[in-house]
């Protein structure tokens, strides 16, 4: 994580982040459908026969 943070290129992405994720939230947007995730790991597993 330290050599992370000493990365000037990284550090910008990040600030970038944190901007975008406080406007998201800040607007009220509303969550991602997790919904969307469960089915697909659902359909993963049967396909693999768990």
């Amino acid at each position: 994580m330290a050599q992370l943070h000493a990365n000037p290129d990284f550090e910008a992405q990040l600030a970038e982040a944190k901007k975008e994720i406080a406007a998201a939230r800040a607007s009220g947007a509303a969550k991602p459908d997790c919904a969307l995730d469960d089915a697909a790991a659902t359909a993963a597993r049967a396909s693999a026969g768990r």
